[in-house]
Formats: structure tokens, C-alpha cells, sequence
């Protein structure tokens, strides 16, 4: 919590840079910072835990999509809206080294911020949406990689609410050139229909059946081509089985 005292807010403030190099240093250290105090957060925690076999199964095991992260910055939450503002911004950039970077950093947010995620995701779905559809590679992977992570956090019903929106972009990212964007898109698309399929809430099935047809014709077209690069037919696997 320290850490966030005494540089946090400093880091933030500095996201305005003018001298793009600069402002892509702030970016990663405060990526660093994020990753640096959830580590020291969650061990502090975990110390004062009683080791038992359940304890120490929650701890390992990854988290589950639709499931909380276990540990929590209560400091990171309380200023989450000056944050999720800068990144806002900054992902309207004409710089596609800062819009990545800020995309980058709204991924480590995103699994740092559990209990804020309906208003992070609220707050950036117009910058998600262009970020699907962005000329730049790096910048629809990441934008596929944040999206997972709100799924993977706590995030299913929040994205419930724009799934007739998403779910076609996503879909369109499936059919990308690049491999790692294919890859990316396919490992998503089976995140929502585990998530969206066991999702208790109003419309979580209605919203299965249509998008189930559409990734299985996407996912099995990746499948049975014959040029595809490995990690491409892993993740049609995977979505397929889902």
C-alpha cells in the first residue's frame, strides 16, 4: 500500500507527457508497480492465512472464469477513477506505441480491479471497441487479452450487457491474417461461451445458442485448414470442445 502512497498518484499524473518516450515510462513502471504491489499484497495475505490443504489450493490455482481474484489493493481501488480516465484517454491516442502501451496497462488493471470492473469496463468498452478493430496487430491482441481477463476476473455480467456488440467484432478477429491474433481471439471466444453458458444471470443462454454456431464454424474452419500455424489449431481445439 506504501508503494501506491508514495508513487502512485505521482505515475498518474505523469500520464500526460508530451515527450512520447517519456510517457511510455510511465506506462511500464506503472505496470511494474501494479504487478510489483499485487505480488507483495497477496503474499502479505497469504502469510496471515492458515496454511491448510483448501488455503493452499486457492492460492495455486489459477482463477476460474466468472471467479474473483483472491487478493486484492484496496488503494488501487479507491483511485481507480483518475486511472481508468488517463487510460481512457490515452487510448484514443494517434500513437500506436501509446495506445498499445495503455491498452498493456488496462490489462493489468483490469486483474487488479475486481470489485471496480462494471465501471472500468463501462468506462472503456468505445476504446475496446476500437481497439478490436485497429490497424495495428499488437494493439487488437491486446485488446482480445483485456477482454479475457474482465471474463476471467468477475467481469460476465458487465459484458452481458454488450454481447450483441462484441461478439461480432470478436468473431471478426477470428477470421484475422495474423496467427497470434486468431489464436488470441479463439482462446476468447471460448471464454465467453463457458462464461456466458454458466452465467446464472437473465439472457446468459440466449446468448450462447446464436454465438455457439458462429465460433463452431469459425473455430472448425481454423481446424481443418491445412496451413495453420500450431497454436491456431490448439485454441479451434480447445473452442471447439467447449
Amino acid at each position: 500500500q506504501q508503494l501506491f502512497a508514495d508513487f502512485g498518484d505521482l505515475l498518474v499524473r505523469r500520464f500526460k507527457e508530451r515527450e512520447e518516450s517519456v510517457k511510455l515510462d510511465v506506462f511500464a513502471a506503472y505496470r511494474a508497480l501494479l504487478r510489483h504491489a499485487s505480488i507483495l499484497n497477496s503474499t502479505e495475505k497469504s502469510d496471515s492465512l492458515p496454511h491448510s490443504a483448501e488455503t493452499m489450493s486457492m492460492e495455486t490455482t489459477p482463477s476460474l472464469p466468472g471467479s474473483p481474484r483472491l487478493f486484492r489493493l484496496p488503494s488501487l481501488e479507491n483511485r481507480s477513477s483518475r486511472i481508468v480516465s488517463a487510460i481512457k484517454r490515452e487510448l484514443g491516442s494517434r500513437s500506436v506505441k501509446t495506445r498499445v502501451s495503455a491498452m498493456s496497462l488496462l490489462r493489468e488493471l483490469v486483474v487488479n480491479l475486481p470489485s471496480s470492473l462494471a465501471f472500468v469496463v463501462v468506462e472503456v468498452m468505445p476504446g475496446l471497441y476500437r481497439g478490436l478493430a485497429d490497424s495495428s496487430a499488437q494493439m487488437k491482441t491486446e485488446t482480445l487479452l483485456v477482454l479475457r481477463g474482465v471474463i476471467e476476473h468477475g467481469g460476465v455480467a458487465t459484458l452481458r450487457n454488450y454481447a450483441s456488440d462484441l461478439i461480432p467484432r470478436v468473431l471478426e478477429t477470428a477470421d484475422d491474417k495474423y496467427y497470434k491474433i486468431t489464436a488470441e481471439s479463439l482462446r476468447l471466444c471460448t471464454s465467453m461461451l463457458a462464461a456466458f453458458g454458466t452465467d446464472s444471470g437473465a439472457g446468459g443462454t440466449d446468448i450462447v445458442a446464436p454465438m455457439a454456431a458462429s465460433v463452431h464454424d469459425v473455430a472448425l474452419r481454423r481446424l481443418t485448414a491445412h496451413d495453420q500455424d500450431s497454436k491456431v489449431k490448439e485454441a479451434a481445439l480447445e473452442c471447439i470442445g467447449t
